[in-house]
């Protein structure tokens, strides 16, 4: 079944399961049908392209090798190195990055006594 999603991964997974081949799965695979259906009818189909690609909304033609514009997000929990987590969004806003902090509550963080405040 996985092979009709992603054949890599299929692979992935056998190879990981320790099978020697992807399973084969026999059609159809859609077992809930009418009894007066055509299991034809009932078979998933790859969706047709409807859109094309969009230059203006495309990556790859955007900036490359640094973080000016871009959101890094930084993830933390409880017990982060404040002192790391304030270079760090020091750093990245001095790069013109944004750094949102995210990790949901953090109610400690170690503070170095040479470091009495955080923040950029």
């Amino acid at each position: 079944m996985l092979a009709n999603v992603d054949r890599t991964l299929a692979e992935r997974v056998a190879e990981g399961l320790g099978l020697a081949a992807i399973p084969r799965v026999a059609p159809p695979l859609n077992r809930s049908m009418p009894a007066d259906g055509d299991p034809k009818d009932f078979e998933p189909r790859r969706p047709k392209k409807t859109l094309e690609a969009s230059a203006a909304l495309s990556m790859a033609n955007t900036i490359k090798d640094t973080v000016k514009s871009r959101k890094v997000a930084i993830l933390a929990a409880d017990g982060v190195d404040a002192a790391a987590v304030a270079a760090m969004t020091k750093a990245l806003t001095a790069a013109g990055g944004w750094p949102p902090l995210s990790g949901g509550a953090v109610r400690s963080a170690r503070v170095p006594p040479r470091h009495p405040t955080v923040g950029p």
